[in-house]
């Protein structure tokens, strides 16, 4: 081994590596033909994704199915909720006895079982 500096990772895997009798080589440029660890090719996968549709087996996928089927379903819950309540606003300005009411409660009359929010 060099006399180089090792940081704590390295001088642990050092250490577990001394126990078994192996030696590495390293082959520099065009001699290392094959990719290995020691000697990474950025050719070997050369498109985007590469990896993952050779090596499928090693992908670990973080968003599974079940996410997605429930997300698809909470999307068309809010789309559907905000369908209803745009429905009922314009369902409300057809029904005359709500324009009754909002008009005397707009002129300051008192109308039993409603009051007007000036917030919403």
């Amino acid at each position: 081994m060099s006399s180089k500096i090792l940081t704590c990772h390295q001088a642990r895997w050092a250490e577990y590596l001394s126990e078994f009798h192996f030696s590495i080589t390293y082959h520099p440029g065009h001699m290392a033909t094959l990719p290995d660890a020691l000697s990474p090719r950025d050719n070997v996968y050369p498109e985007r994704g590469g990896f993952i549709s050779k090596n499928p087996k090693t992908y670990q996928k973080i968003i599974k199915q079940d996410d997605i089927q429930a997300s698809k379903f909470f999307a068309v819950k809010v789309e559907a909720f905000s369908n209803l309540i745009e429905s009922i606003q314009k369902a409300l300005w057809q029904d005359s006895q709500y324009r009754g009411v909002l008009q005397d409660l707009g002129k300051g009359k008192s109308v039993q079982d409603y009051s007007l929010d000036s917030s919403s």
